[in-house]
């Protein structure tokens, strides 16, 4: 078995990791950190894209599993969910206080801004 290892960029960042059993890891990332993009040694790939406040929009693996999320914000910073995927899964929720609440979609759309 190999020992681990990680290397990082100028940031703080993990651009590479070697897990013990030689599977390795490539990292990359935008100019505030926000991790980007992956790939492993198998070939597997993942993309992500991060809207205004950091939070992930959209991701996509090289499966061709695609997800997308749309927050909405109001004057209290609770912030209100909308996920879906390629496979058709849709869910809206509320978040306060970092607690997770499904709504409806009618609860969704209405909610102000």
């Amino acid at each position: 078995m190999s020992e681990q290892i990680e290397k990082y960029d100028k940031r703080g960042n993990k651009i590479y990791y070697r897990h013990s059993d030689g599977c390795e890891y490539w990292f990359k990332y935008d100019k505030i950190g926000n991790q980007i993009y992956q790939k492993d040694s198998t070939g597997y790939e993942w993309w992500k894209k991060f809207d205004e406040h950091n939070n992930v929009i959209y991701s996509k693996n090289t499966n061709g599993d695609e997800s997308w999320s749309t927050r909405k914000y109001n004057s209290k910073y609770d912030y209100y969910l909308h996920h879906k995927n390629s496979d058709g899964y849709k869910k809206w929720y509320r978040i306060i206080n970092n607690e997770r609440k499904e709504i409806t979609q009618k609860e969704f759309e209405q909610v102000e801004v």
